[in-house]
């Protein structure tokens, strides 16, 4: 009897010390409230005579914060090696789709799964932040809230890099990152995106002097190709200062072929497919760089940003526009 009992003593420590080996948090924000909005703008292209508009509302999009809920785990499996997950998705509480995303499903913030091994550091692969995205919610006074007036932060970014142009790519699914241990006040992340599709097809063919066209819904003969890197350095060694430094790029190749593909499209065309986001279109070539620094007084903190970004077609060379944006605070 007395083993017996031991013995459930021993099992019932072990599943104990199991249980402390692993975690799982649930996380989130709901931000709702009352919104009234003005909004002054020109009749039309042609009447250039201001239009005033008024509008009040109850509003669960975010007024300073997007609403989520996620989900964060670890599972230490030993010798300084762990296993990590994220998942967050994004909340609306006045919409009846939960989300607010058009397809009724949940949109997906981050979600991601890696492994950590203490003294170097860890990878993971899924959708997930940029390294801009990370230096800016270290360095941004609002930490990147909803909040106007921000050029740093200014408009929200989509998911992936099809993307229309907006202040910086916030996050990149398909993605493969790594972030090293802290040594001597210095780490390191970077982000790499390799999404590669290609499509053998009918096409158009000519044999023996005789030309063959492909049937309407016979695919194309090409390759679309996406691919994105960037690395992020954040520096923390001396007190009361933070400094971060990112780069970030993103490549859009569409090489079509046969009889269903389209020609590359003209300046006219790429602005079609997307003319009222960008005018750029969707395949574009995105490059982004930040740099900022934070310094705590004790009765203050001064905030210093400096963020400059390029967009160009992918289908036309010299298409393309910069912008560029400085904003100190304290």
């Amino acid at each position: 009897m007395k083993k017996s009992l031991f013995a459930l003593a021993a099992v019932g420590a072990f599943a104990g010390a199991a249980q402390a080996q692993s975690s799982v948090t649930v996380y989130g924000i709901l931000d709702v409230g009352f919104q009234g909005v003005t909004t002054r703008a020109p009749y039309n292209t042609t009447n250039l005579s201001q239009v005033k508009s008024n509008a009040t509302r109850f509003t669960g999009e975010g007024s300073e914060s997007t609403s989520r809920i996620g989900f964060r785990g670890t599972e230490d499996l030993g010798g300084g090696t762990r296993a990590f997950f994220t998942v967050e998705f994004q909340m609306n509480p006045t919409d009846q789709t939960l989300s607010g995303n058009t397809g009724n499903g949940l949109f997906n913030r981050q979600s991601f799964a890696g492994l950590g091994q203490k003294g170097i550091g860890q990878v993971a692969i899924g959708t997930q932040y940029t390294p801009v995205h990370n230096a800016v919610g270290r360095t941004d006074p609002g930490q990147a809230n909803n909040m106007l007036g921000n050029v740093i932060y200014a408009v929200n970014a989509s998911t992936g890099s099809g993307q229309t142009a907006t202040s910086y790519t916030v996050r990149y699914n398909n993605s493969l990152t790594f972030l090293t241990d802290r040594f001597a006040g210095v780490q390191v992340n970077g982000i790499y995106v390799n999404n590669d599709t290609t499509t053998n097809g009918w096409g158009s063919q000519t044999v023996n002097g005789v030309s063959y066209t492909a049937p309407t819904a016979a695919p194309a003969i090409g390759a679309i190709n996406n691919t994105a890197y960037g690395l992020g350095l954040n520096f923390n060694g001396i007190k009361n200062l933070n400094f971060d430094a990112a780069y970030q790029t993103s490549r859009q190749k569409t090489v079509l072929g046969g009889a269903v593909a389209a020609a590359t499209p003209t300046s006219a065309t790429a602005g079609a497919v997307n003319a009222v986001n960008n005018f750029l279109g969707a395949n574009m070539n995105m490059t982004q760089t930040y740099v900022a620094a934070t310094y705590d007084f004790g009765i203050a903190t001064a905030f210093a940003q400096y963020l400059n970004a390029k967009y160009e077609s992918a289908n036309t060379p010299g298409l393309g526009y910069q912008r560029t944006a400085q904003q100190p605070s304290r």
